[in-house]
């Protein structure tokens, strides 16, 4: 299961890291300020596609965000050439329903 609080502190943390306040970081993101505030207290579960596009934003990937408790997860994963963060996440989100995790 994922810990929200913990990765609403991870994005937050790459956020002030990278210079942005909520506001910055939520245009780029497609959301608004207030429910990144919420994404960061952990009190809203956000979308596989607002996952992506904090990742895209950040700099940063899935793994970076959802943290270390995820990689036996992620290294289940196809190999893949290259990867594109939006096609990655689509490959989690798919494993995760397979494995019976809710988002």
């Amino acid at each position: 299961m994922i810990d929200y609080t913990a990765l609403g502190h991870r994005i937050r943390t790459l956020r002030t890291a990278s210079g942005l306040t909520q506001a910055e970081l939520a245009e780029r993101v497609g959301i608004s300020a207030s429910f990144l505030g919420h994404i960061e207290r952990g009190t809203r579960v956000l979308s596989v596609d607002t996952l992506a596009a904090l990742c895209a934003a950040l700099s940063a990937t899935p793994n970076d965000l959802l943290g270390m408790a995820h990689a036996a997860l992620a290294a289940q994963l196809p190999a893949r050439v290259t990867v594109s963060v939006p096609a990655l996440l689509q490959d989690v989100a798919d494993l995760l329903k397979k494995q019976q995790i809710s988002e």
